[in-house]
C-alpha cells in the first residue's frame, strides 16, 4: 500500500534479496506474475519501472567521480542544494564537508576511498534525492553503527511518508521501525507479524537546510572570520565559511559559527552586496590559500607510477606520488610532493589541495606536452551541473 513500510527478515539464502530484485526486474518470475498498481511489471518500460522502484542495496554501487556526481546520478534537474539536504537526510554530509574537496572529492573506482559505511550513506542520498514510490532497503544500512541506522532510518521514514518503503534487515530492531514484518525462508512466506510503527515522524524538510537570502545578510570581515548580520538585525560572531563544491559550483557557501554549528547555506554569495562578496573571497582565500598558477615547469614521478614518458603515468587505476615545479603569477617558483588522487581536472581547470595551499591551473595555459602528462595522471570528473548552466546560458539578459 501507498505509505506502508515492509519489513522482511530471515536467515541467509531464504529468498530475501531474491524478493526486492523481482520487484526491481533484475530477475523476471518464471512462474506467476507482479502486479504494480494492477500492471505486470513485465509490461512496464525498465526505464519507467527505474523511476518507480529504487533499491539501495548492500553492496553500494558507485561511478568512479566525485561525491556530488554520484549522488546526483540517474537524477534530473538537480541542484548543488538537492545534493546537500539529501546527504544531510542520510548523515554523509558532516564527512563529506571534511575531505579536502567536500562534494567535489573523486571517490576512485567502486567508491573504494570510502569506507563501507561511508558508500552506503552517499546512496542512500542518492535514492532520496529521486523521492521513488517505492524505495527498498536491501541491508542497506548493515555498516553502519545501530545508532546510526537509527537516525539514518528515521530521516527515510519522515522523508518518504507518501511512499512505500521495503527493508530487509538482520537486526532485530527492524519491527520497530515498520508496520508489518514478513518472514520469509527455502522462497517462501512463513510468518507475518504486526509491525511496531503506529504512524511516521513528522519531518521538516527546510529545517534540514537552512538557505540564506542574499540580499538579506550582511557580512564583514573581521581578522580571521566573519560578522554576519542577518535580517532579523541578528548579529554573529566569529563566523567560518567553507565551500561544499570548490570545482563545480565555488559560488556556494555554508556558515557555521564558532561552535561549528551551521548558520545556513548561500547557494550564490555573488549577489550579495559588493562589501560582503569581497568579505567573502577574503576570507575564503585566508580559509584556502588559492594559488593561481601561470605554469607547470616539470612534472616528474615519484613513487607507484612507473617511469617513461610513453608511458600513463596514473589515472583512477593507480596511484603514487609526483614532484610538481610550478611556477605562480608572480613568477616565483614552488614545488610539492602531491599524491596523483589529489590532482583533479574539471572542465579546463585543475586543482590541487594540498594541507597549507588550493593550487588552481587553466589547461589553457600549460603546453601540449604538459597538458596530455597531467590528463595521463590526473582524476578527470564531469560537472554535475552542466545542465544549470546550460539552462542559464538559454535564459535570456532580464531572467538572470
Amino acid at each position: 500500500e501507498p505509505g506502508e513500510v515492509v519489513g522482511i527478515v530471515g536467515p541467509n539464502g531464504a529468498g530475501k534479496t531474491t524478493l526486492v530484485r523481482l520487484l526491481t526486474r533484475l530477475y523476471d518470475p518464471e512462474r506467476g506474475r507482479i502486479l504494480y498498481d494492477g500492471v505486470d511489471l513485465r509490461k512496464i518500460r525498465f526505464r519507467s519501472l527505474k523511476d518507480q522502484v529504487v533499491m539501495v542495496s548492500q553492496e553500494p554501487l558507485l561511478l568512479p567521480g566525485s561525491i556530488a556526481l554520484n549522488i546526483a546520478y540517474g537524477s534530473r534537474n538537480v541542484k548543488p542544494i538537492d545534493v546537500i539536504r539529501a546527504s544531510k537526510m542520510s548523515y554523509a554530509h558532516n564527512f563529506i564537508m571534511r575531505l579536502p574537496l567536500a562534494y567535489d572529492t573523486d571517490i576512485g573506482e567502486a567508491g573504494r576511498r570510502l569506507s563501507g559505511g561511508q558508500k552506503q550513506m552517499v546512496c542512500i542520498a542518492r535514492a532520496l534525492i529521486k523521492a521513488p514510490p517505492v524505495l527498498i532497503l536491501d541491508e542497506a544500512t548493515s555498516n553502519v553503527t545501530i545508532e546510526l541506522e537509527q537516525m539514518i532510518i528515521n530521516n527515510v521514514l519522515g522523508f518518504t511518508r507518501d511512499s512505500t518503503l521495503i527493508i530487509i534487515s538482520h537486526r532485530p530492531t527492524l519491527i520497530k521501525y515498520v508496520n508489518r514484518l514478513i518472514e520469509v525462508d527455502y522462497g517462501r512466506i512463513v510468518n507475518e507479524l504486526e509491525g511496531q510503527l503506529k504512524e511516521r515522524p513528522n519531518f521538516d524538510v527546510d529545517k534540514i537546510v537552512s538557505v540564506l537570502d542574499p540580499k538579506s545578510i550582511h557580512i564583514e570581515l573581521n581578522e580571521s572570520s566573519l560578522n554576519v548580520k542577518l535580517g532579523e538585525g541578528r548579529i554573529i560572531e566569529g563566523v567560518a565559511a567553507r565551500l561544499p563544491f570548490p570545482l563545480s559550483y565555488p559560488n556556494m557557501v555554508i556558515l557555521y559559527d564558532s561552535k561549528g554549528g551551521e548558520v545556513g547555506i548561500i547557494e550564490d554569495y555573488t549577489r550579495m552586496d559588493d562589501e560582503s562578496i569581497n568579505a567573502l573571497k577574503m576570507h575564503l582565500q585566508k580559509e584556502y590559500n588559492f594559488i593561481n598558477v601561470k605554469k607547470i615547469v616539470k612534472i616528474l614521478p615519484l613513487g607507484g607510477l612507473g617511469g617513461g614518458m610513453g608511458r600513463p603515468m596514473g589515472g583512477r587505476g593507480r596511484t603514487g606520488n609526483v614532484l610538481l615545479i610550478l611556477e605562480g603569477e608572480n613568477g616565483e617558483i614552488m614545488q610539492e610532493v602531491v599524491p596523483t588522487n589529489m590532482i583533479t581536472i574539471s572542465g579546463e581547470k585543475v586543482t590541487i589541495p594540498t594541507p597549507q595551499r588550493f593550487y588552481i591551473i587553466n589547461m589553457k595555459n600549460l603546453s601540449k606536452t604538459v597538458r596530455n602528462g597531467l590528463r595521463s595522471l590526473a582524476l578527470q570528473t564531469e560537472n554535475p551541473w552542466e545542465h544549470l548552466e546550460k539552462a542559464y546560458s538559454n535564459q535570456p539578459e532580464n531572467k538572470r
